[in-house]
């Protein structure tokens, strides 16, 4: 019977640790530390009622970019609640998403690479207005894709090197006579 009770005991023990798992998998795939995360209720409260925010700060495009930048960084899960919002917003506010994203893709560049590309995809398949905001952001967008994707600079001067690394003749040589 002691034994019995025990492992009632470690099941009762264990349980708390079960509720906190759904958290614990969104906290692994945040591209921040843990100091820098938005705090999981605001985002819950988000995934919830996307247009709630943007109610609140419908006419400054700095606040939805910082909004939905710390967002997607925290939890980069959240790109169906940002669609969401992208569907109720008007042509600045999606252009404000656009930076935002690019912001979040920019912020999750070096630690979590495939997140980043992600968000890149995202931004620059979806709504034209949100494509802009993105791509005005510079060259995030090219950091935002993950290594192996990346084109790779020629080796050799761009007149000897074709595009894809083929062997082109030097135009300004001597022409061979046969």
């Amino acid at each position: 019977m002691p034994n019995t009770t025990f492992r009632i005991a470690l099941c009762l023990a264990a349980f708390p640790l079960a509720a906190l798992m759904p958290q614990d998998v969104a906290a692994e795939a945040s591209c921040l530390p843990v100091g820098d995360r938005t705090a999981r209720s605001e985002l819950d409260r988000f995934k919830q009622a996307p247009g709630g925010f943007l109610a609140d700060i419908r006419n400054d495009p700095e606040k939805i970019s910082g909004l939905i930048s710390s967002f997607v960084a925290s939890d980069p899960g959240l790109l169906d609640a940002v669609r969401q919002l992208v569907a109720s917003s008007g042509t600045a506010q999606r252009r404000a998403i656009g930076m935002g994203l690019a912001s979040a893709a920019a912020r999750c560049t070096a630690t979590r690479p495939v997140a980043a590309s992600t968000i890149s995809d995202f931004a620059r398949k979806g709504e034209s207005n949100v494509t802009v905001g993105f791509l005005s952001q510079g060259d995030v967008g090219r950091a935002a894709l993950p290594p192996s994707s990346r084109p790779r600079p020629s080796q050799g001067g761009a007149l000897i090197e074709g595009e894809f690394g083929e062997k082109l003749k030097d135009p300004f040589a001597d022409p061979e006579i046969p």
